[in-house]
């Protein structure tokens, strides 16, 4: 199966989770061109290993960017 089909582990790059059945979309946050599942938002994973090791939180931002949907 092709790495292009899998979300990277934040971590190490290594594969994280499957994400060929979602639908992406054209994003610009902020000033940056993005592409992000519809109707999640942004989204992050660890593999199975760097899991054990570090964990992924969520921080409320000081200065919120601006979402413009292309």
């Amino acid at each position: 199966m092709a790495s292009g089909d899998y979300c990277s582990c934040k971590v190490c790059g290594n594969k994280s989770f499957y994400d060929a059945h979602l639908d992406f979309e054209d994003v610009i946050v902020g000033s940056e061109p993005r592409m992000l599942p519809v109707r999640c938002g942004d989204y992050a994973g660890l593999c199975m290993v760097c899991a054990t090791t570090h964990k992924l939180e969520a921080v409320k931002l000081d200065n919120p960017v601006e979402i413009t949907i292309t």
